[in-house]
């Protein structure tokens, strides 16, 4: 417009210049919002954990519609499967039986013990032991055939005959080296072992006391932390769900203006083209209409993340 303004007499050429550094500047601003939207894709690829792809072409997110639960559904939601708030509870639970463990230390306590054993042995050398054996049955049946020749020498009555039987066997060797071989499985049992303790405790320096009272505290801390939790999501959670729901207000009031602005632009094309108004009016009503398309857009932007907003205060998705 401004060359053509030039070329007819009405312009000069400093507009010229002017609109020529306007142009540059604008295509600046296009190639750095290209260069914005190739960065702030590597980034969401980033978030995503997968390899980029620049020619990825995004989706926008159309949906304006508020969560199909009301915000008191919302908030006992929050409440049973927010993950700090459940492991606040968790831990007031295990603080409970802390304080209940402590207490128990003014109980008497019973003690049962029963016990069962067994052994088992063998000689290093079997063939010792046996000859061991066979000296003892020898050394055994010298001693009885002395015993007994002294008393038939006084005329008494003796077993002579029967010592002359004593002698270590061939049985009693096959039974020696089968104990031998039963090693390590053949036990030999104890006598069975009961055992009962009764304990009550009297004192023990405070130490109960003390150990009670620090699981109290801990108790109370935990109650605290619930406590705070459940405000904080409570706060949170609300915060975020106005937030949302003026955000969809916004939106629409905005996409109203949107479509009167490019009515405007329309009705000022039409008339400039007519010569009805000036080129200033019709940049005005182009700026007009852009001003109100970026608004509408922010709107939109506004609307998602004040619904990932709530979504994190309750932490599920909501869609």
């Amino acid at each position: 417009l401004a060359k053509a303004k030039l070329q007819v007499g009405t312009g000069t050429q400093l507009d010229v210049q002017r609109a020529d550094v306007t142009n540059g500047t604008q295509r600046v601003q296009t190639v750095l919002a290209k260069n914005q939207v190739d960065i702030d894709k590597l980034r969401l690829f980033q978030f995503m954990g997968v390899e980029p792809v620049l020619s990825t072409q995004l989706e926008p997110l159309t949906s304006m519609t508020l969560p199909a639960q009301s915000l008191e559904q919302i908030l006992d939601m929050a409440k049973k499967q927010n993950p700090v708030l459940v492991a606040n509870e968790a831990r007031l639970r295990f603080q409970d039986q802390e304080v209940s463990v402590a207490k128990s230390q003014y109980y008497p306590t019973l003690s049962l013990s029963a016990g069962l054993s067994g052994y088992t042995n063998r000689s290093i050398d079997t063939d010792q032991l046996i000859a061991s054996s066979v000296n003892n049955a020898a050394a055994q049946k010298n001693s009885c055939i002395r015993s007994e020749e002294v008393r038939a020498a006084l005329n008494l009555s003796n077993q002579l005959a029967a010592c002359q039987s004593i002698a270590f066997s061939p049985a009693q060797e096959a039974a020696l080296r089968s104990a031998q071989s039963q090693y390590p499985f053949g036990f030999t049992r104890s006598p069975y072992g009961l055992n009962a303790q009764l304990s009550l405790p009297i004192f023990n320096g405070w130490r109960r006391e003390q150990q009670i009272e620090n699981a109290n505290v801990g108790r109370r801390n935990a109650q605290n932390n619930v406590r705070a939790q459940q405000l904080q999501i409570n706060a949170d959670v609300t915060t975020a769900w106005l937030t949302l729901t003026t955000s969809q207000q916004t939106v629409a009031l905005q996409e109203q203006n949107a479509r009167t602005a490019r009515l405007a632009l329309s009705l000022a094309e039409e008339r400039y083209r007519v010569g009805s108004i000036s080129l200033v009016e019709l940049v005005t009503s182009r700026s007009d209409f852009a001003r109100a398309e970026t608004d509408r857009i922010n709107a939109v932007y506004a609307f998602q993340r004040a619904f990932a907003q709530l979504e994190t205060a309750v932490g599920r998705s909501l869609r």
